[in-house]
């Protein structure tokens, strides 16, 4: 009786993932905005819909699409930004930079990671315009 859009996927720290998503309800024809905790083994199967809250790192990359700067917002103090070109090149590195400069760069799609203590606290697609 309903279905569901997702929309956005971040890691959680250990195991597991925060899907956003999008509930559409046939019934009351209604869309709503939900967050699942989805834990995933190694293999990438689902092993618990239950995630501790608090492991959950937040981050927030913007503004995508975007131009010559792309702002990072997160919590954590020390981190490494890393962005690569669609062959997976790593084409950009910095550190504890909230801020970065990719005005050189030409327009197209990129990927990057935000990764903290070892561990990928942030990764998604970034489009230069």
């Amino acid at each position: 009786d309903a279905y569901y859009l997702m929309y956005s996927i971040a890691p959680a720290a250990g195991e597991g993932c925060v899907v956003a998503a999008t509930r559409y309800d046939s019934e009351i024809q209604n869309q709503e905005r939900d967050v699942y905790l989805v834990g995933l083994g190694p293999d990438g199967l689902i092993t618990s819909t239950e995630v501790d809250s608090t492991a959950i790192n937040t981050i927030l990359l913007y503004p995508n699409p975007g131009d010559n700067k792309i702002m990072i917002d997160t919590d954590s103090k020390k981190f490494t930004f890393k962005l690569y070109n669609p062959t997976g090149k790593k084409i950009l590195q910095s550190s504890n930079q909230k801020t970065i400069d990719v005005s050189r760069l030409e327009a197209g799609m990129y990927f990057y990671r935000v990764i903290s203590q070892g561990e990928i606290i942030g990764s998604g697609k970034w489009v230069k315009q």
